[in-house]
């Protein structure tokens, strides 16, 4: 074992539970090993019988063709349902996610609208007095300070 292999699989290989990805390894090999021992047995039966050994391997062909066939088969109805599904996910995402974004979008406007409001009738009052009671308090302040440079001060 790799020490960069997770730790699920480690433990799954060492107690011998089988993985997707052991089980496609095991049937490559397997399926490999096949093909090259009838190439083996197709060439020692030609070596002794061209004629017989021709006829034989006819049919080990006819057969291989029956299961390319139904390879076939099966890559069709695997593209026909991945078609399926995903006619089935762009409809979803038209009957169901549009209405959501619509929905999202009218709540959006709803809370521009309340932000305006409550800008209009609540903040911009409060700025406004706020402004106006900051400007009373400079010119009460400064008042205050005119009224002290124009009394007569006192000598000791």
């Amino acid at each position: 074992m790799a020490e960069t292999e997770p730790q699920s699989a480690a433990s799954d290989s060492a107690t011998g539970g089988w993985t997707v990805q052991r089980a496609i390894k095991v049937a490559a090999f397997v399926l490999i090993g096949l093909v090259v021992a009838l190439f083996f047995f197709a060439f020692i039966l030609a070596l002794g019988n061209a004629e017989g050994a021709a006829s034989f391997m006819g049919y080990f062909r006819d057969l291989l063709m029956i299961v390319l066939s139904l390879q076939g088969i099966l890559i069709f109805a695997g593209l026909a349902i991945f078609f399926v599904q995903l006619a089935r996910f762009f409809n979803l995402l038209n009957h169901e996610m549009k209405p959501l974004a619509e929905e999202a979008k009218s709540a959006l406007a709803t809370v521009k609208q309340t932000t305006q409001f409550v800008t209009k009738h609540g903040v911009e009052p409060f700025i406004q007095t706020q402004s106006f009671l900051a400007g009373l308090v400079a010119f009460l302040r400064e008042l205050f300070r005119w009224r002290k440079l124009f009394r007569k001060k006192e000598t000791p």
